[in-house]
């Protein structure tokens, strides 16, 4: 019966399960349009894992590193999938409004030390700028029982 009642307190205690890795997201070089695929110069333009990928490209590669934030929080199958850490690992802004729903348990967004990434509604050129301009850079619409964390990131 001891052993019963042990199995069911740690069963009725079990927290929010989470990603135990970091998803990786890469900066870019600010070239229209938002999320550019345009191939670069391996290892430049924000290319943090050197494939020459940046942007869109980067984030359809299956290499579990991003080129933009919203594929890293939101791919089911390499990325956070709404639970876990999702890290900027090289110096970016990302012309995007990002959205954290914490569907799928708590979710940390941060840029590693010493990157600076920005969250920013202006992309010279891009046809998105007006739009983005009337919204919030970062929304998170999360269940009341699910824990956000953004650090070291600015929006504007």
């Amino acid at each position: 019966m001891a052993l019963t009642i042990v199995a069911g307190w740690l069963v009725a205690s079990a927290g929010q399960a989470e990603a135990n890795h970091p998803v990786l997201v890469e900066g870019n070089c600010l070239n229209p349009p938002t999320g550019n695929p345009g191939p670069v110069t391996p290892g430049t333009c924000g290319d943090y894992d050197g494939d020459g990928n940046i942007g869109t490209a980067e984030d359809n590669d299956g290499d579990r590193v991003f080129g933009t934030i919203n594929a890293a929080l939101n791919d089911a199958t390499t990325g956070a999938n709404q639970n876990g850490s999702v890290m900027i690992v090289s110096t970016g802004t990302f012309a995007e409004q990002v959205t954290i729903t914490a569907a799928n348990g708590n979710v940390t967004l941060e840029a590693a030390p010493g990157v600076e990434a920005n969250v920013d509604a202006v992309l010279q050129g891009d046809p998105g700028t007006t739009d983005r301009q009337n919204q919030p850079g970062i929304v998170v619409d999360a269940p009341f029982d699910r824990y956000v964390s953004i650090r070291n990131i600015m929006s504007r």
